[in-house]
């Protein structure tokens, strides 16, 4: 054993330069300084990557200028000044279609100071349903006027609005007053005028409308037109429908009656225009709608006990034919129109109740009806003088 031990300690030692023998301990020294050289060579290359990736880091980036247009979001309603110092708002087409609406009342939703009361999901009633800064529950009254190109176009004889009668694909933008303005639609504390739809650019163009949802509710409308050189065309028919969102009560059934809030509206439009020179034109309207809307009765039955009172009909129809022709003329500093109008509307309450219950039970039912002819001629001149 003590042989071995010495001839691996020959083996590891070696022999310096001057041919001096090295110790065991000298060798382990030497690895120990060369494995400490080592690992200062390597943290030091370590902190140099480290330090140069800091300075990276420090270095900025300058973007260039990147420009992002987009449409902005458009207010409900479009606030229009006159050259009278007067403000009126303007619901344009875009607006009506951005709404989804299905009736007349719902397109004035959003305009401020404007409100109106619906119980069903499509269509209106009698009675007072619109409101403009607080005017309009007064009924019978003529607190502000509904319009259709300029003549009326509501119950002459209470007040009504009617809104039944005007359909969403005859509509090409409506103006609201919400304050006096003689000169603009006369006597009134405000005034709704509907702006007919019709081609303003050259071209034609094809529209077809289907939509449907929930309670059995449909919408139907194909609408087109042409413009070509100095004559333009515009036609349109329309078909919406809903049984509503009111089952019928128990105590209307025993009464032997359907309660539903359902609503039907069907319309046929035609406005045709011609421009005679540069400065005058002549245009012929003529737009036939029937519609119907039920109106859906309380919860109770209404008695002297409960407080519940519902005087009013079970269904309220609306037919209308409204025809115009209008000559207009535009100068530089003269503008103006003569009007010829034609309003043939029949406003029927079928089945009118007291206190829920009908007058003549089981003889098929009464109805009152307002025949309401208005017809006219109405003409307008603006001096622009300055």
């Amino acid at each position: 054993m003590k042989k071995v031990t010495k001839t691996m300690i020959l083996t590891i030692s070696s022999f310096t330069e001057k041919g001096r023998k090295e110790k065991p301990w000298m060798c382990v020294k030497r690895r120990s300084l060369i494995g400490f050289l080592i690992c200062i060579f390597f943290l030091f290359n370590v902190s140099m990557g480290i330090a140069e990736e800091g300075e990276k880091k420090e270095e900025k980036t300058v973007l260039e200028e990147i420009t992002v247009t987009e449409t902005p979001y458009s207010n409900p309603v479009t606030p229009i000044n006159t050259r009278y110092g007067t403000q009126y708002n303007l619901v344009t087409e875009e607006q009506i279609k951005e709404q989804n609406v299905y009736d007349f009342q719902s397109t004035l939703r959003d305009v401020p100071g404007v409100m109106f009361q619906s119980k069903n999901l499509m269509g209106s009633q009698t009675s007072h349903s619109l409101y403009i800064r607080g005017r309009g529950a007064s009924h019978p009254s003529s607190d502000f006027a509904i319009e259709f190109d300029g003549v009326p176009h509501y119950g002459a004889l209470f007040g009504q609005v009617l809104g039944d009668g005007i359909a969403i694909s005859t509509i090409g933008g409506i103006e609201v007053y919400k304050t006096p303005q003689p000169s603009q639609f006369g006597s009134g504390y405000a005034s709704v005028n509907v702006l007919p739809k019709y081609l303003t650019k050259e071209g034609h163009e094809v529209v077809l409308n289907f939509s449907g949802g929930s309670y059995y509710t449909f919408s139907e409308s194909l609408s087109g037109g042409i413009k070509k050189g100095p004559f333009d065309i515009y036609l349109s028919q329309s078909f919406a429908d809903t049984d509503g969102h009111r089952d019928s009560q128990n105590w209307a059934l025993l009464d032997g009656r359907r309660d539903h809030s359902g609503a039907q509206q069907q319309n046929y439009y035609a406005n045709i225009g011609y421009q005679i020179n540069k400065e005058w034109n002549i245009r012929l309207l003529a737009n036939y709608v029937n519609s119907k809307t039920e109106a859906p009765m309380p919860d109770s039955i209404p008695n002297a006990y409960n407080g519940v009172i519902w005087s009013v009909a079970e269904r309220f129809d609306t037919e209308t034919f409204l025809t115009t022709l209008t000559l207009n003329h535009q100068y530089e500093h003269v503008s103006g129109y003569l009007k010829a109008y034609w309003n043939d509307t029949d406003f029927d309450l079928l089945q009118e109740l007291t206190n829920g219950r009908r007058y003549a039970k089981g003889t098929g039912g009464l109805w009152s009806r307002q025949e309401i002819g208005l017809y006219g001629i109405r003409g307008k001149e603006k001096l622009h003088l300055w």
